[in-house]
C-alpha cells in the first residue's frame, strides 16, 4: 500500500507511515476489558491470601528477646532486693544449687519472670497467631527441671549472659498449628548485679578470713588492737595513770575502723558516713583517756556536747557536726606504739660468773678437777716384737693297738728367765719403758687320752706330758695418746705440746694461761709403767705377762697389744699452781664474757614452748664466740696451759648448759601457758599467730577482690556502699535511731567483751606456771605457797601506797581498812624475809661446801659446827642488806633480784673471815680467789633460798581483799578522771590531774598504787627476770541490720540503679500457685578475735589492767542482732 506524502514533514505521530489508531477506540477497548475482568472476579468468588508462618514466627522470636531482657532485668533487681544467701531446708529450697545460691536463685527469677512475660509475648500476622511458652512449674521435681534449662554468666563485668532452653513458639490458623520451634535462647544483659553480690561476698570472706589472711578484718582489728595495748600497756609501765590497757571503748573504735578499711579495699569506696563516724569514735575515745597516749590525736577544735560519747547519738552524727580530725592510721600509730617493734639486748651478765663456783667447787666433767683428770690421762699401749718356739711333748701310747682320742692342753705359768730393763724417753720416741733380750717361757700340760680294745673290751688311759713356749725378744711400753678424751680436742686437736715431758717453761709468751716450772708429765714413766706393769723391773713384767698369758698353751695364741688409760696424780703444790692459773684466767674472761649479748625484738620473748628463744640465741652467741678463746694455731707451750684450755672449755659448756637450761624454763613457762589457754579455746599457737600479725600490722589483700568494672555497651558503674547502722556501737538501738531496725523491737549491732587473762599473779594459773618453772630449774617450787616474795611485796607496796591516798583523800578508800590490811601482809612478808635469810645459809653451804644439810629447810643440826657457823653468818648478812629497805621495797628487791650485787658482797665479806674453815678444795686459794667462789655461789644460792622462802598465808583471801580494794578505788578514781576530762572537752578547760596524783601519779612516777601486781614474768626466777607479759582475750562480734550496696548503672526499662540488699530476712516466692520458701538472706556479720599480748621490760610495774571488772562486757553480750535482754550474760572465760 502506497502512503499519501503531504509534504509537511516526518514528525509526530499523524506524520508517521504506518496506519494510525484513534485515542477514543483505545479507551473503548480499555473500558470493556475492565468490565470483563471484574466480572470474572465477581463469578469466581472470595480470594486465598497466601502468607508464610515463618514471617509470624521471626516477629515472636523478636520479641522473645525483648521480653526475656525485661525478665531478666525484673529479675535481677528481685535479687538484689532480696539476695538468697542460704538455701532452705524444704522441698524447693532444696532444688537450689548449694554451691552457687544467689545465682541458682537468680536463674530461678528469670525462668518465673520469663514464664509470666511470654503468656503476651505472642504475635498476630494475618490469619497467623504465634504464642510463647516454658514448661510449667507444677512441683520441685518439674522446679528442678526449670532450673537445669537456665544458665546464667557474667561474660565481662556487669554484663549479664543468659541462656534459656525450652522456649516453644507456635504458629496457628484458625486454631491449627501450622508451625511451631523448639528454642534456646542467649542474650546478653547489662546488669551489675552479680558484681555486687561477688563483691559483698568478699567482703563477707574477708569479715570471716582469719587474722593471718592479708587485709581481713580479722588482721586489721587485730592490729588496731595491738597499737593501743601496746601504747596504752607501756604507757602505764612508765608510771601513766592508766588503770586499763584494753577496754570496750578500744575495741568499738578499733572493729569500726577495720570495718570501714576493710570496705575500702573490697569495694573501692567505703560507706561516706561510716569514714566520719569513725572519726569521731576515735575522738571519743581519745577524749575518754590521755590525749597525750595518742599523739595528740583530739586537737581537732571540734565544739563537743556534753554527751560527747553517746553512741547511738554523738558518734551517729545526730549531736555534733563540728570539723573533726582525720582518725589516725594504723601505720601511723604503729609507730607510736612503744616497745611493739623496739630492740631488746639480753646479756649473759652476772651469768658469766656462776659457772666458777662449779669449776673449782664441783668434781665432775665442768669442774678444775674433771679439766686436769683429762690432760693427765694418758693412753698407753705395748709394742712387743717376739718370737715363740714350742711348746714340744713327748707322749708314748699305754698299749701297741692304743688310738687318740682326745687331747687337752692347759696353761701352768709364765717365766721370766732373762732380760734387760731400758729406761724410756717418751719426750724423743714415745716409750716409758724398754724390756730387750726378753727370755721368757710359758709351761703347757698336754694330756692325751688313748682307746683300745683288749679281751673284748674297751680300755681308755691318759697320758701327760710338759712342754714349754720359749719367746724371744724386746717388749715396749709406749705412748699411745696424750689427753684422749679432751673437750677442746674439737678446737685444738692436732696441736702439739712443746713442754710435755719435762718441766718448763721457766718464762712464758703467756703468763696469764701457762704455769711457769710447771712440771707437766716429767718424770711420770716410773709411775705409767708402774700403774700399767706394776712396776719397771724383770719381776713386775713377770707377774704382768702372766696375767696377759694366763690361758696360753701355743706360740699363735701370743699377743701383747691392748691400751690401757692411766691417770696422773698431781701433788698438792702442782696441782694449786694450775687451779691457780685456771681461775685467774676465768677470772679474766668471765669479764669479757659477761659483755656477749644478743639483740632481738621484745615479742619474740612468746614463742612455742620447744621453739628456741631469746636466751637460747644467747647460748648459740656464746657458743659462737667461745671459739675465740679455745682456738689456737701456735702449739701449746705446757701441758698446764692444755688444762687451762680445757677448763675454758668447761667453763664455756657450763655456761651454755645453764643459759639453756633458763631457755628450758622460758619453754616451760610457755608451755605451762598453753595449756591453760585450752580453757579460753585458744593456743599458744593462735597467741603467737595474733601476735606475729599485730606487729606487723596488715599485709596485702587489696589484689583478691572481684573486679568493679563497667561492661563497654553501658556508661561507667560506680558504687555506694552503706550500713545500717553506720556505727556499730555496743548498745541497743531501735527503729527511731537507725529506721532499719524491725519496728518495734531492739538490735545489737555489735557484742564486745576483754578479759585480761594474768590479771592477778596469785592466781592459780599463774601460780602453776610458776611451780612449774622452778621445778624445771631444780628450784624447788612449793605448791603449798601462796606468794612469791615479790608478788607479796608488789601487792604489799600498792596497798601502803593506797592506804596514804585514802588517808589524804577517803573519797575512793577507807585508810583504816586499807591499813588493816596491809599490817597484816607486812607480817607475813617479815616472816618470808627471815626465812630468805636462813634459806641463803643453807643454800650458800650447799654451793660452797658442796654437801647437802640434814635438814634443808631447819637449822640446826648440821653435818658439822662449821655449817651452822656459815648458815648463821649468811643469814645475818642477808638480815643487813634486806633491813636497809622497807617491808615491801626489800621483797621486791629480794623478788627481782636487784638485791643481788648486795647480797654477794655482803656474804663474801662476812665469810672472808680467818676465823670460819673452808672447804678442802679451797684450802689453797688465796683471798680473791676465795671471794669469787662465794660470789659465784650466791646466785645460785638466791635462786633456791628465793624460791623456798614464799609468803605463806592462811589462805590468799587477806592479799586478794586487799587487792580488791586497791583495783575498786583505781577503778573509782579512773571514771572520775575519765568524767572530768571529758567535762574539761565540753567546757574547752583544760584538765588538771593533780589532785588524782596521789592515787595515779603524774605521768613519770611509777610509785603509786597503779603498781599494783600484775602480769606473768618470762622468766620468773630473782635472778633471771628477762620481762612481763599479760594476755587479753577480746572478742567483737557485730552485724548489720541491713548492709546495701548501690550501682547506678540503669537495666532497660528499669530505674537508673540497682540496689543490692542483706539483711536478715526469709526469702519467698511464688511458685506453682503458692508462696514457697526457698531460703533466707544472711546479713552482714562478722566475729573478731584478737589475743593480744604485751612485753615490757624488767622494772616499772609490769602491765595489766588495774580495775576489778574482768571481764567488760558491752551491753548486749554476746548477743548480736535481733536482741532480747535475758539473752545477756557476761561470764569469765573459765
Amino acid at each position: 500500500m502506497t502512503g499519501i506524502d503531504s509534504g509537511h514533514g516526518s514528525t509526530g505521530l499523524r506524520r508517521g507511515s504506518r496506519g494510525r489508531v484513534p485515542f477514543a477506540i483505545v479507551a473503548v477497548l480499555l473500558l470493556v476489558s475492565a468490565v470483563a475482568v471484574v466480572g470474572y472476579l465477581e463469578a469466581r468468588g472470595p480470594g486465598e491470601t497466601d502468607t508464610d508462618p515463618a514471617l509470624a514466627m521471626d516477629r515472636t522470636e523478636s520479641a522473645v528477646q525483648t521480653a526475656l531482657r525485661d525478665a531478666t532485668a525484673s529479675a535481677a533487681q528481685q535479687a538484689a532486693a532480696e539476695p538468697l544467701t542460704l538455701p532452705s531446708n524444704t522441698s524447693y529450697g532444696n532444688r537450689l544449687d548449694g554451691d552457687r545460691p544467689f545465682v541458682s536463685y537468680l536463674e530461678a527469677l528469670v525462668y518465673i519472670e520469663a514464664q509470666e512475660r511470654f503468656a503476651d509475648t505472642g504475635q498476630r500476622v494475618g490469619d497467623i497467631r504465634t504464642t510463647v511458652s516454658l514448661p510449667p512449674i507444677s512441683d520441685n521435681g518439674s522446679f528442678e527441671q526449670a532450673l537445669d534449662r537456665v544458665e546464667l554468666s557474667e561474660t565481662e563485668p556487669g554484663l549479664l549472659e543468659l541462656e534459656l532452653g525450652g522456649i516453644e513458639l507456635v504458629a496457628t490458623r484458625g486454631g491449627e498449628r501450622v508451625a511451631s520451634r523448639n528454642e534456646t535462647v542467649t542474650l546478653s544483659v547489662p546488669s551489675p548485679v552479680l558484681q555486687q553480690h561477688d563483691r559483698t561476698q568478699a567482703f563477707q570472706e574477708r569479715l570471716d578470713a582469719g587474722v593471718t589472711s592479708g587485709g581481713s578484718f580479722s588482721q586489721r582489728f587485730n592490729a588496731r588492737t595491738y597499737v593501743l595495748g601496746w601504747v596504752r600497756g607501756y604507757a602505764q609501765y612508765g608510771g601513766l595513770p592508766v588503770t586499763e590497757v584494753i577496754a570496750n571503748r578500744h575495741v568499738i573504735p578499733s572493729a569500726n575502723s577495720a570495718l570501714y578499711r576493710t570496705q575500702q579495699d573490697v569495694f573501692g569506696a567505703a560507706d561516706p558516713n561510716l569514714d566520719t563516724a569513725v572519726r569521731r569514735g576515735w575522738l571519743c575515745m581519745a577524749a575518754k583517756d590521755a590525749e597525750g597516749l595518742y599523739n595528740g590525736y583530739s586537737n581537732g577544735g571540734s565544739d563537743i556536747a556534753s554527751d560527747i560519747c553517746e553512741a547511738s547519738e554523738w558518734v551517729l552524727g545526730q549531736k555534733h557536726s563540728g570539723a573533726l580530725p582525720e582518725a589516725p592510721d594504723t601505720v601511723e600509730l604503729l609507730g607510736e606504739a612503744t616497745g611493739m617493734n623496739q630492740e631488746q639486748t639480753i646479756g649473759v651478765n652476772e651469768t658469766a660468773y656462776s659457772p666458777l663456783r662449779t669449776l673449782i667447787a664441783g668434781s665432775g666433767e665442768h669442774s678444775i678437777a674433771g679439766a686436769i683428770e683429762r690432760v693427765f690421762t694418758i693412753e698407753t699401749d705395748i709394742d712387743a716384737e717376739l718370737t715363740t718356739t714350742g711348746p714340744e711333748f713327748d707322749h708314748t701310747p699305754p698299749h701297741p693297738d692304743a688310738t687318740l682320742i682326745d687331747t687337752e692342753r692347759v696353761h701352768s705359768g709364765v717365766s721370766v728367765d732373762s732380760g734387760t730393763v731400758v729406761p724410756g724417753n717418751p719426750e724423743v720416741d714415745g716409750t716409758y719403758h724398754e724390756f730387750t733380750d726378753l727370755g721368757a717361757g710359758i709351761e703347757v700340760t698336754d694330756e692325751q687320752t688313748w682307746e683300745w680294745t683288749e679281751n673284748g673290751s674297751t680300755e681308755i688311759q691318759k697320758t701327760v706330758a710338759t712342754g714349754t713356749i720359749d719367746v724371744r725378744g724386746t717388749v715396749r711400753l709406749v705412748e699411745s695418746e696424750t689427753a684422749p678424751d679432751l673437750h677442746s680436742d674439737a678446737y685444738n686437736g692436732n696441736l702439739s705440746v712443746e713442754y710435755s715431758y719435762r718441766r718448763g717453761p721457766g718464762s712464758t709468751d703467756e703468763p696469764r694461761t701457762v704455769p711457769t716450772g710447771f712440771r707437766n708429765y716429767a718424770d711420770s714413766e716410773r709411775r705409767i709403767a708402774e700403774a700399767v706393769l706394776g712396776g719397771t723391773s724383770l719381776a713386775a713384767l713377770e707377774g704382768w705377762l702372766a696375767d696377759r698369758w694366763d690361758n696360753v698353751t701355743g706360740g699363735s695364741q701370743i699377743d701383747l697389744s691392748g691400751t690401757q688409760e692411766v691417770t696422773l696424780e698431781l701433788d698438792t703444790d702442782e696441782e694449786a699452781k694450775l687451779v691457780s692459773t685456771a681461775i685467774e684466767d676465768i677470772s679474766q674472761l668471765q669479764q669479757t664474757v659477761e659483755r656477749i649479748n644478743h639483740t632481738f625484738q621484745r615479742t619474740e620473748l612468746i614463742r612455742g614452748e620447744n621453739e628456741t628463744g631469746p636466751v637460747g640465741e644467747l647460748a648459740a652467741a656464746v657458743s659462737r664466740q667461745q671459739a675465740e678463746y679455745l682456738d689456737r694455731e701456735q702449739q701449746y707451750e705446757s701441758v698446764g696451759q692444755q688444762v687451762v684450755y680445757e677448763v675454758r672449755e668447761a667453763y664455756f659448756e657450763q655456761l651454755v648448759e645453764d643459759l639453756d637450761r633458763l631457755d628450758g624454763a622460758h619453754g616451760a613457762v610457755m608451755g605451762e601457758l598453753d595449756s591453760h589457754l585450752d580453757g579460753i579455746d585458744s593456743s599458744l599457737d593462735d597467741v603467737l599467730s595474733f601476735l606475729q600479725q599485730g606487729v606487723e600490722g596488715v599485709t596485702g589483700g587489696e589484689d583478691s577482690s572481684p573486679s568493679l568494672d563497667s561492661p563497654e555497651l553501658t556508661p561507667e558503674i560506680t558504687y555506694e556502699v552503706s550500713g545500717s547502722p553506720t556505727y556499730l556501737a555496743g548498745e541497743v538501738i531501735t527503729s527511731e535511731e537507725v529506721p532499719a531496725v524491725e519496728q518495734g523491737g531492739n538490735f545489737s549491732p555489735l557484742a564486745a567483751k576483754n578479759r585480761n587473762y594474768l590479771k592477778l599473779p596469785y592466781d592459780t594459773v599463774v601460780n602453776g606456771i610458776l611451780n612449774s618453772v622452778l621445778d624445771t630449774l631444780n628450784l624447788g617450787g612449793d605448791s603449798d605457797a601462796e606468794l612469791t616474795l615479790r608478788t607479796a611485796g608488789e601487792a604489799l607496796r600498792a596497798g601502803t601506797l593506797a592506804e596514804d591516798a585514802a588517808a589524804a583523800d577517803e573519797s575512793y578508800a577507807s585508810d583504816g581498812e586499807l591499813g588493816s590490811l596491809t599490817d597484816s601482809l607486812e607480817i607475813a612478808v617479815d616472816s618470808g624475809l627471815d626465812e630468805f635469810a636462813d634459806e641463803m645459809g643453807v643454800e650458800i653451804v650447799r654451793e660452797v661446801y658442796d654437801v647437802e644439810p640434814d635438814a634443808p629447810l631447819f637449822w640446826p643440826p648440821y653435818l658439822d659446827e662449821t655449817h651452822a657457823t656459815v648458815v648463821e653468818t649468811v643469814a645475818e648478812a642477808a638480815t643487813n642488806v634486806t633491813d636497809a629497805h622497807s617491808t615491801a621495797e626489800a621483797a621486791i628487791a629480794v623478788g627481782g633480784g636487784n638485791a643481788t650485787d648486795s647480797l654477794a658482797t655482803g656474804i663474801s665479806t662476812a665469810l672472808d673471815d680467818g676465823e670460819i674453815e673452808r672447804p678442802p678444795y679451797a684450802e689453797s686459794l688465796n683471798d680473791n680467789e676465795w671471794r669469787a667462789v662465794v660470789a659465784s655461789a650466791v646466785r645460785p644460792a638466791l635462786d633456791r633460798a628465793a624460791a623456798n622462802a614464799t609468803v605463806t598465808l592462811e589462805s590468799t583471801s587477806l592479799v586478794e581483799d586487799l587487792d580488791n580494794e586497791t583495783r575498786e578505788a583505781l577503778a573509782d578514781v579512773s571514771s572520775d578522771i575519765v568524767r572530768d576530762r571529758l567535762d574539761a572537752y565540753v567546757d574547752n578547760g583544760t584538765f588538771d590531774l593533780s589532785e588524782y596524783e596521789s592515787w595515779v601519779g603524774n605521768g613519770s612516777d611509777i610509785d603509786t598504787p597503779v603498781r599494783v601486781p600484775a602480769g606473768l614474768p618470762i622468766l620468773p626466777v630473782p635472778t633471771m627476770w628477762a620481762a612481763t607479759m599479760n594476755l587479753w582475750d577480746i572478742d567483737a562480734d557485730g552485724q548489720y541490720t541491713r548492709f546495701e550496696v548501690a550501682a547506678n548503672m540503669s537495666a532497660p526499662g528499669r530505674a537508673t540503679s540497682t540496689t543490692y540488699v542483706r539483711e536478715n530476712t526469709t526469702v519467698e516466692t511464688e511458685i506453682a500457685g503458692e508462696s514457697r520458701r526457698l531460703g533466707r538472706v544472711e546479713p552482714i556479720d562478722f566475729d573478731g578475735r584478737s589475743l593480744l599480748v604485751v612485753v615490757v621490760p624488767p622494772g616499772g610495774i609490769g602491765v595489766g589492767d588495774r580495775d576489778d571488772e574482768d571481764p567488760e562486757c558491752t551491753e548486749t553480750y554476746p548477743v548480736v542482732g535481733r536482741f532480747e535482754q535475758t539473752e545477756q550474760h557476761c561470764s569469765p572465760v573459765p
